[in-house]
């Protein structure tokens, strides 16, 4: 993650897990922000994903993950 004190790069892509990304995706829905308003990606790498990208430019990716 990247700021303007901090040694990470922009665009950096971070992975977090999530227990049900169309549940965690309905709380900026309802908050109806024009500019995020994120669809989930059902084939991600990590399973079903959701990405926001941060007024740096990091791209904060929330993932469902399989069973395994």
């Amino acid at each position: 993650m990247s700021d303007a004190y901090s040694p990470g790069s922009p665009n950096t892509a971070l992975w977090i897990p999530v227990d049900d990304v169309a549940a965690f995706r309905a709380e900026p829905i309802a908050k109806q922000h024009g500019y995020s308003r994120p669809g989930i990606e059902q084939d991600g790498p990590g399973g079903p994903t959701m990405t926001i990208i941060d007024p740096s430019g990091n791209h904060l990716r929330f993932a469902q993950p399989g069973d395994g």
